[in-house]
């Protein structure tokens, strides 16, 4: 059995009262009150933000931060663009195609989108798994590089000009497959990257193009719901501790390091739990007000977005902002 001296190269100190200025991660033992305690993160909080004018699902990715995020296309078959400053919902240009399950990431005013599914017959049935990319700059979207092959619940992060796409299931529609391929954008083409182990869909991943965390998912087949949790580093792929529930379209925020995740479709429904992530270890964090999955989120562990997304109830343009906990001096279990 691993002990913390084992773990962490030091005994834990014993103090007859806590530190006057502890270090973030610093464990003792009070004597006094006979408790272990930590200088950890606290439980974060999410509040009600301003509500989309266009209610939507189906939707991939991170754009931009709480107080400047986009909303982009999505379900049930939209091309409605809309702008959030922290407060509203602006509606803006639209993108030029109407794809459900389609990928967003970057910032609000240089944002992607790409992949997705046509929810109608038109186009005929093998292009209705998308290769269109579009770029946002602000103000009007454009067309980009194309995608190598039809491409629908992707996840993707990144910025516009340095942009990661991993997994989904790609086309064309009439034999379509669970991806191991991911992709690279840099502006104006895509490129392979690493392949990853196994094909999976759905999946949150956040972070950056030689940077990232990938989260959940469904495995080949559309099923089952995954826990696995992977790291890229721009070419190859490594595992980390699993997530602790297997689910899919989780809403993800924030860096490879440290990340926020959110809701997600875990049997048998769809989840209200959130858990941050320090690199090293989950920890459950404080739950959204209104369970969903496949939302768009955007942020910081200290300050994230969750928008859009399905409910119990259906589509929905909800927002919900949150807030980190903060380090501060807790109690800590020996379990």
């Amino acid at each position: 059995m691993s002990t913390y001296e084992n773990l962490h190269g030091t005994r834990v100190n014993v103090v007859s009262s806590n530190p006057s200025n502890p270090t973030e991660g610093e464990v003792w033992y009070n004597s006094t009150s006979g408790q272990l305690k930590g200088y950890v993160l606290g439980l974060g909080s999410f509040a009600s933000g301003g509500t989309a004018n266009t209610a939507r699902d189906d939707l991939m990715g991170n754009v931009g931060t709480q107080t400047a995020s986009l909303l982009g296309g999505g379900g049930p078959g939209t091309s409605n663009t809309e702008e959030y400053d922290g407060t509203s919902w602006t509606e803006v240009n639209n993108r030029s195609t109407s794809f459900i399950r389609v990928t967003n990431n970057g910032t609000q005013t240089a944002a992607l989108g790409y992949g997705g599914y046509s929810p109608s017959p038109s186009p005929a049935a093998p292009q209705r798994y998308s290769i269109s990319t579009e770029e946002y700059d602000g103000t009007n979207w454009t067309a980009g590089g194309n995608f190598p092959n039809g491409i629908q619940l992707a996840g993707g992060t990144g910025v516009q000009t340095a942009s990661f796409q991993a997994g989904g299931v790609s086309g064309p529609y009439t034999s379509a497959t669970w991806a191991t391929t991911t992709n690279e954008y840099d502006g104006s083409s895509w490129s392979n990257g690493g392949a990853m182990p196994a094909g999976r869909d759905i999946a949150s991943v956040t972070g950056i193009q030689t940077a990232a965390i990938m989260v959940g998912g469904r495995g080949s087949g559309g099923s089952p719901n995954l826990n696995a949790v992977l790291y890229y580093d721009g070419s190859s792929w490594t595992s980390q501790p699993n997530y602790p529930e297997a689910g899919h379209g989780i809403v993800g925020s924030g860096t490879q390091t440290a990340a926020m995740l959110a809701g997600g479709s875990f049997p048998p429904g769809r989840s209200t739990n959130a858990n941050t992530w320090d690199g090293s270890a989950f920890a459950t964090t404080g739950s959204l007000s209104t369970a969903r999955v496949q939302g768009i989120g955007g942020g910081t562990t200290t300050a994230a977005i969750v928008s859009a997304g399905s409910t119990p109830g259906g589509a929905t343009g909800a927002t919900e902002e949150y807030t980190g906990g903060g380090l501060a001096v807790k109690t800590l279990t020996t379990s």
